[in-house]
């Protein structure tokens, strides 16, 4: 059953930021001004001061598209959706033999949301949960940490912290922007919001290994419904280097229980791999093979059914990417596994979703998919329409996840001139298990059928991606500006009875960035 048990898994995995934390100067891949006091030679230490900015403004449109089999529409609309986020470090740490370094870090989004055709709350609640809209413009700290470490020996810190593992498919801070040769077509918003407290030990010189074991007390993520509280503990260890060959694992368990208390006791480990490959010496072209997995296993009493109170979890997700660069050009390509659910009322719950900041497209995942799951917890829930209302119908809907899917999304890229870059290519998605609505299924005495009301179908649909990218630096400072258009043509997956109900759905974006 696709509900938020179907999303806890993403919680689970929060914990490896340990090892980055592990890092004492863990904020120094992020483009920033830094000020060193001391000299190394003949003082007592050293002071590193980090400072950190990062403003995105996106422009927003696309077409008006079917929610339902009742004429609901998701309308047309230009949205303008921003971010603002500042952030300070500080390191210090002696030059004996033994280096002692304490650090710390505090960032908050000091903006974010939308300012265009924002709906009212009564217009949000008719309309679905969890909609393509942007969020109401709100405040939020991200990060507030500190960590004490003796050596690469001995790492002990806590505080409020965002958490990233692998290529982002559960845990993801939000901060993957674009880069030169990605390729990618992402605009992260949120992030995964801990307190953690660990204790870790690694990389040491000569064997980079690393090892470490937390405790969490989650703070804010889409997997979050208002009211749900969730805890975790867990290990971890990686093995290599961080932009080299490696591979890294950990074992999580995790308890989330709901207003109403209902609960969520699930168990995940995941694995991840990477391994680069230069095809000749001065590495003007490369190959870079990353894979991450994870399973999750557990039992849960929330959204329960009429037949079963209590769920057994069965979720599996993986995540494969080959990104081969050239120099001016080069290739990537993306295949991302998530199991569904195509019994809803069943004694198992197996759909898998991927954490929204893991994006793929423009318009597949995260308009129509999300829109129509968002809506599907409006109708299903009418009383007008069903006797009974299932309950927790409002974690249903995916916020823009990618769940029950087998996605191929090969692109390439063009740099014709240093600073531009355009980017594209198809999107191909499949239905790993039959597409189904809470309502329509149930009208239907449990046959699968869409949000439209149409029969099953392997094909989500086709979607052609194309975009542009201007990069200017600035001494510490880089300014980008992009415009990134699709069109989605839908397959029988997302069709209703006619198969005309879902045309082609045009849409596109302009995003600009200044990070310091």
């Amino acid at each position: 059953m696709t509900t938020a048990a179907s999303r806890s898994h993403r919680l689970l995995l929060l914990g490896f930021i340990t090892l980055a934390l592990a890092h004492s100067t863990a904020w120094a891949d992020e483009e920033k001004a830094s000020l060193e006091t001391g000299d190394e030679a003949g003082s007592m230490g050293i002071l590193e001061i980090t400072l950190i900015a990062d403003l995105v403004a996106t422009l927003e449109k696309s077409q008006s598209y079917p929610l339902d089999r009742y004429g609901h529409e998701f309308a047309e609309a230009l949205d303008l959706d921003t971010v603002g986020r500042v952030g300070f470090g500080a390191m210090m740490r002696t030059n004996w033999k033994l280096p002692v370094v304490l650090s710390a870090e505090v960032e908050a989004d000091v903006v974010s949301g939308g300012w265009l055709n924002l709906p009212t709350d009564s217009e949000r609640a008719n309309e679905g949960t969890s909609m393509p809209f942007p969020d109401d413009v709100e405040s939020q700290m991200r990060k507030g940490y500190g960590v004490f470490s003796v050596g690469p020996f001995l790492h002990v810190g806590g505080g409020l912290n965002t958490s990233k593992w692998g290529l982002g498919l559960l845990a993801n801070d939000g901060a993957q922007r674009w880069e030169p040769g990605s390729a990618a077509f992402v605009d992260p918003r949120g992030g995964d919001i801990v307190e953690r407290y660990f204790v870790a030990t690694g990389p040491f010189p000569k064997a980079p290994f690393s090892l470490a074991a937390f405790y969490d007390r989650d703070v804010d993520d889409d997997a979050l419904s208002a009211g749900d509280k969730a805890t975790q503990f867990g290990a971890a260890a990686k093995l290599g280097k961080e932009d080299g060959l490696g591979a890294g694992v950990y074992i999580v368990a995790r308890e989330q229980e709901a207003i109403d208390g209902d609960k969520t006791d699930v168990a995940a480990m995941d694995l991840t791999a990477r391994v680069p490959i230069d095809f000749d010496k001065e590495g003007t072209q490369t190959l870079v093979l990353e894979g991450e997995i994870a399973y999750v296993h557990g039992r849960t009493t929330l959204a329960p059914s009429f037949d079963y109170q209590t769920h057994e979890v069965k979720q599996l997700g993986a995540v494969a990417r080959a990104t081969f660069d050239a120099g001016g050009w080069g290739v990537v390509f993306d295949f991302l596994y998530a199991s569904g659910d195509r019994n809803l009322d069943d004694h198992s719950q197996n759909g898998f979703k991927a954490d929204r900041n893991m994006e793929m497209g423009l318009l597949l995942f995260k308009h129509v998919l999300r829109a129509q799951t968002g809506r599907a917890s409006i109708t299903a829930g009418d009383l007008k329409l069903v006797g009974v209302p299932a309950e927790d119908l409002d974690r249903f809907a995916t916020q823009g996840s990618m769940t029950n899917t087998l996605s191929f999304f090969p692109r390439g890229y063009w740099a014709p001139i240093d600073g531009l870059e355009v980017y594209g290519g198809p999107l191909l998605a499949l239905a790993e298990v039959d597409v189904v609505d809470p309502l329509n299924t149930r009208v239907e005495g449990g046959a699968p059928r869409n949000a439209l009301g149409g029969a099953p179908s392997p094909l989500l649909g086709v979607e052609l991606d194309l975009g542009v990218r201007f990069r200017q630096e600035f001494w510490l400072t880089a300014l980008t500006a992009g415009l990134e258009g699709a069109v989605f043509f839908p397959g029988g997956g997302l069709s209703g009875p006619t198969g005309g109900e879902l045309g082609p759905l045009f849409g596109g974006r302009f995003i600009v960035e200044y990070r310091l």
